[in-house]
């Protein structure tokens, strides 16, 4: 009975290996959050907006950022209602995600659309690889960084311990970007709860073209202007 318990529990390590390596989102919410670390999604920009996609990258993975740095840009997809959806906000609306606070991208987990932009690197999680993430349902984590506080705080830990604060920043960031993110929804409470990345978003440019609708049917002139 020993002798085929032994295979067994080897093949149980050898695809946990494999599930650790193919797949960006734990299957199970045990898993603890690396000091630190926190999610980026994509953004709910509106109570409309149920969809959107991750345009153009304005970091690669590994780099340091400051507070207030623009992250991203993402197209919102039926950011206002029809009636209002003039000008700027016709279309699909860029928008730039800035943080709030400084960090180090640790994983960038969905690739950008705009296959002529050279703004990030390759995505190394669900949906790495192909023509770019697509049109992605909102909440779903794009990326994963490390708080600078954190950060410093690992470095002063380790230089009180007498270790190389450098190697203790560069190990924080590693478990940041090994981590299998427990949710693939953050705004749904009926998934494991992960820290969010504080952002704020501002309107970057216009993506669609045309007039808007109006905002009552036979309500002539009405609607928001350009």
């Amino acid at each position: 009975m020993v002798s085929l318990l032994r295979p067994l529990a080897a093949l149980r390590r050898t695809l946990g290996a494999h599930r650790r390596a193919l797949l960006p989102y734990s299957t199970s919410p045990a898993e603890p959050t690396p000091k630190g670390a926190y999610v980026l999604p994509l953004p709910k920009l509106s109570h409309l907006m149920a969809s959107g996609a991750v345009a153009k990258w304005r970091v690669r993975e590994g780099d340091a950022f400051p507070a207030y740095a623009i992250l991203a840009e993402v197209d919102a997809v039926g950011l206002v209602e029809p009636c209002y959806a003039q000008g700027a906000f016709a279309g699909r609306v860029r928008m730039l995600i800035e943080a709030q606070q400084a960090g180090v991208v640790a994983r960038i987990m969905v690739p950008a659309t705009d296959a002529d932009e050279d703004g990030g690197g390759e995505a190394t999680g669900a949906r790495a690889g192909g023509d770019g993430g697509g049109d992605l349902p909102v909440g779903t984590p794009i990326a994963v960084v490390v708080g600078e506080d954190e950060l410093e705080d690992a470095e002063a830990e380790a230089e009180a311990r007498g270790e190389d604060p450098g190697i203790a920043r560069e190990r924080a960031v590693a478990a940041a970007r090994a981590w299998l993110v427990p949710s693939t929804d953050v705004l749904n409470r009926g998934q494991p709860a992960v820290p969010v990345l504080e952002w704020q978003s501002f309107l970057a440019s216009d993506k669609g073209g045309g007039g808007g609708g109006m905002c009552a049917p036979g309500a002539e002139g009405a609607g928001g202007g350009g």
